[in-house]
């Protein structure tokens, strides 16, 4: 699974903040390098479903 970084989420006065970067939260390395991407990737779609800004929805895109 991945996770947000573990930088503090932008507050309302910092909407000029760069988008996250997923970084695994539980130990994946059991995981194939392709499920490892394939779980990365999913979880950015997820990210990008849900980010009401279009400018970072579009960068999550990018990376899923």
């Amino acid at each position: 699974m991945h996770g947000p970084d573990s930088r503090p989420a932008p507050s309302a006065g910092n909407r000029d903040a760069a988008p996250g970067e997923l970084k695994p939260y539980f130990d994946d390395s059991h995981l194939s390098e392709f499920e490892r991407q394939r779980a990365l990737g999913l979880a950015y779609l997820d990210l990008a479903i849900h980010e009401e800004r279009p400018d970072r929805r579009i960068q999550y895109q990018r990376e899923s």
